[in-house]
């Protein structure tokens, strides 16, 4: 999100319980792999916008040609090759991390 010159990241929580799919009355969207990510098949989406609507981040949004959504999908091709979400290689503050659950809760690097 963007006001004036100052930016702020609003991201997809890849939810446990992705409210998103749940009303995806085409099955667009899934909870996939072992990152847990959740994505969008762009040749399932009809651009119906339930889930923009019940996205409980906001974080979902429709395509300029209104034909499906865009939303992150933690660059899943990224991190299958070895590498991190772009977001967090570009983050000049290095504010931004990526770390699986199980790194996280028990404290090692």
């Amino acid at each position: 999100e963007t006001k004036g010159e100052l930016s702020v990241p609003v991201l997809c929580q890849h939810c446990e319980v992705p409210i998103c799919a749940m009303v995806c009355g085409t099955n667009a969207i899934k909870k996939t792999g072992i990152w847990g990510s959740v994505t969008v098949d762009d040749d399932l989406c009809v651009g119906c916008r339930s889930c923009v609507i019940v996205c409980p981040y906001g974080v979902l949004r429709l395509r300029n040609d209104s034909k499906g959504i865009i939303k992150c999908n933690l660059c899943i091709e990224r991190l299958d090759g070895g590498g991190e979400p772009a977001c967090v290689e570009a983050c000049p503050t290095d504010a931004l991390i990526f770390k699986s659950y199980n790194k996280l809760t028990s404290g090692s690097n």
